[in-house]
């Protein structure tokens, strides 16, 4: 883990996810949104590459789910490469 962009991220042969608090929410966020197909349509993104879920409350978090997403994300940087790298 390391701190980018003001807000720590997770990597593994690049980024994969990041967690951003705000206000009134933390923003659970992935890089490859498109290829997580475990959150086909959860993950919320205004953006080509990245995606992200809004967690409000506790009850908001399916941490089964959230796990899944983050063993489909490492896996994919360990196939595909950092995503950083415009692979």
């Amino acid at each position: 883990m390391s701190i980018k962009w003001a807000q720590p991220v997770f990597e593994q042969n690049g980024p994969f996810c990041y967690v951003r608090a705000h206000k009134d929410h933390v923003t659970l966020g992935f890089w490859r949104r498109r290829a997580i197909t475990s959150a086909k349509g959860m993950l919320e993104s205004a953006g080509k590459k990245m995606g992200h879920i809004k967690i409000r409350k506790q009850d908001d978090i399916q941490a089964t789910l959230v796990q899944r997403w983050v063993r489909e994300a490492v896996g994919l940087d360990r196939k595909l490469a950092n995503p950083g790298m415009g692979r």
